[in-house]
């Protein structure tokens, strides 16, 4: 009898251990503030990927969001994350756009060319 209790704690601890992962890794929701360069990298320049996806949300205030997908497990920070960028970083152009209420990314938009981004030095 005593080791049906045993037992049973310790199933308890493993199903907590395991909820806790499992929770860990599907729920990201994250937000962070991103350099321009690497805004315009997740929106133009990232190689189209099943592990990794960006998208533009949109324009408040002084920022730019984008929603990036991220996949694999907890150790590899999935799930969803917000980046943003203040449009004063972005090229005059871009902002502008944005400011305007035009997605610069979305597959319709007028714009044919990759946005010239001055790289920055090692």
């Amino acid at each position: 009898m005593r080791h049906l209790k045993t037992l049973g704690i310790a199933a308890m601890i493993v199903s907590l251990f395991a909820a806790g992962l499992i929770a860990t890794s599907c729920c990201s929701n994250k937000h962070e503030s991103v350099s321009a360069e690497h805004f315009i990298y997740l929106l133009e320049e990232r190689p189209v990927s099943t592990t990794a996806h960006a998208e533009f949300i949109g324009v408040a205030g002084d920022r730019a969001f984008l929603r990036e997908w991220r996949g694999g497990g907890w150790w590899n920070d999935a799930g969803d994350h917000v980046l943003s960028v203040l449009l004063s970083e972005l090229p005059a152009e871009v902002a502008a756009d944005l400011r305007r209420g035009v997605n610069p990314w979305h597959p319709q938009a007028s714009r044919k060319t990759k946005i010239e981004w001055k790289k920055l030095p090692d």
